[in-house]
């Protein structure tokens, strides 16, 4: 069986058009079988780079260990230098600590966005994974960064009740602990409806974060804490107003 892989050379333009091999799976020169398993690694490294779509070099990756080991790199490469970084808010957003720390070495940019602003951090904040906050914080990287709708990693973790993140979140410098989203809601609001207590005592231990602040709902923390029926909240911000 023959099998012919077709290469575009992509910088040289003194070579050929194209360039053209065919392996054999059996070959009648010495009796030998040979697959693309076979071939050396520069080949094979050169066969995954004329694949155009990430999926295609996964499925080669995936083939068995050793096309995994030779040919990662070279996705995650791939995915930095032609998707921008989008793997790496993959991996934020379902906690893939391994494949989020491998971006990073390759050199993915921490700060990457989706078209509603979305970053790494914000992912990895609303979904509570601290481990990859962590390794997203030994970068350069706004702790404040903000999604289409204003909102800041800390106000995702306090409405999700993500007590580890949060606390993250808060040790950090410059870090705005009574941020405002475009709806001027802050994460002690957002905690306060949702009933996570732990967080609303981490929030209001905080200087800078107003318990009275009023969104454009003219709901207070109070407010939404009475709303959600969490009586312990209520309890805890009627104390702070006294």
């Amino acid at each position: 069986m023959l099998i012919r892989i077709v290469i575009e050379p992509k910088k040289n333009p003194d070579l050929h058009s194209y360039l053209i091999f065919g392996v054999k799976r059996y070959t009648s020169l010495y009796g030998l079988s040979m697959s693309l398993l076979g071939l050396p690694n520069e080949l094979i490294k050169c066969v995954s780079e004329n694949l155009k779509l990430e999926r295609d070099i996964n499925a080669l990756t995936r083939t068995n260990r050793h096309l995994y080991n030779l040919l990662n790199p070279y996705l995650y490469r791939h995915n930095i230098r032609l998707f921008k970084s989008s793997a790496l808010r993959w991996a934020a957003k379902r906690g893939r600590e391994v494949t989020a720390q491998k971006l990073l070495r390759a050199g993915a940019d921490a700060n990457t966005t989706t078209k509603y602003g979305y970053t790494p951090l914000l992912f990895a904040a609303e979904n509570g994974h601290k481990t990859i906050v962590e390794l997203l914080f030994a970068g350069d990287l706004n702790p404040n960064c903000k999604s289409d709708t204003g909102r800041t990693p800390l106000s995702y973790a306090a409405e999700e009740g993500h007590e580890a993140v949060v606390k993250l979140l808060l040790a950090r410098d410059g870090v705005d602990p009574d941020s405002k989203s475009d709806k001027r809601r802050t994460p002690l609001s957002y905690a306060a409806e949702e009933g996570h207590e732990a967080v609303v005592k981490l929030l209001l231990a905080r200087d800078g974060v107003d318990p009275d602040s009023t969104p454009d709902t003219g709901w207070t923390p109070l407010r939404y804490a009475e709303g959600g029926g969490h009586e312990a909240l209520i309890k805890l911000l009627l104390a702070r107003e006294g």
